[in-house]
């Protein structure tokens, strides 16, 4: 059962997201009303997934985020759609960015997806995270095969745990090969590199057929 933690200074909307959450099966085992109390609650629990809102007392949730990143999987959930907020967040290393006006299963959906390691992006948010970056980018030719192999997988959605394991390497060599993909296609974000990733992709198949 996939386990989460909700972070949120609204106790209405929080309670709202838990029994959305319960409801479907996921297993809410705690919530926090600001930054250090969630940073404290996931490093004890360690849930599967953090439901983190942006604006909260306590540091905010763009430092709880970056303070837990490394180790859990942060889907943020918020009623802003500033690029600021947004990038941000996605560089701190938030796996995922809903808006609050999405539907429940939408919620749920995200929630399950991310703890699988994989990112998620509200439809809008995703607009402009691929407008950011939909210049081409010369970057992709300097890279060597295995950073390559490591950009398509980071596309597919896959954690630095899971890249590790697929390729036999451990997660530190994994995320120095993230170090020099950002550097070479001069991106600060995980979203951004793994839409390179993924434009590369299309262009490998198209390639083939």
């Amino acid at each position: 059962m996939t386990t989460a933690i909700v972070a949120d200074d609204h106790s209405l909307f929080r309670q709202g997201v838990c029994q959305t959450l319960t409801g479907a099966g996921i297993d809410v085992i705690g919530q926090a009303d600001n930054g250090a109390g969630v940073v404290a609650l996931a490093q004890d629990l360690r849930p599967d997934v953090v439901v983190m809102d942006l604006h909260m007392p306590g540091g905010g949730g763009v430092a709880a985020t970056r303070a837990l990143a490394a180790d859990t999987n942060i889907l943020v959930l918020t009623v802003s759609d500033e690029d600021e907020d947004l990038f941000a967040a996605l560089e701190a290393g938030a796996l995922g960015y809903l808006l609050k006006d999405a539907k429940p299963a939408a919620l749920v959906r995200a929630v399950e997806s991310i703890a699988e390691g994989n990112s998620v992006l509200s439809p809008q948010i995703s607009r402009r995270v691929f407008g950011a970056v939909r210049r081409p980018n010369k970057g992709l030719q300097k890279l060597s095969d295995r950073e390559r192999d490591v950009l398509d997988l980071i596309a597919r959605g896959l954690s630095n745990g899971a890249i590790a394991r697929r390729l036999k390497i451990s997660e530190h060599t994994v995320k120095t090969y993230n170090e020099r993909l950002y550097e070479k296609l001069g991106v600060s974000s995980r979203s951004e590199a793994a839409v390179y990733g993924a434009s590369l992709s299309r262009r490998h198949e198209k390639g083939r057929s």
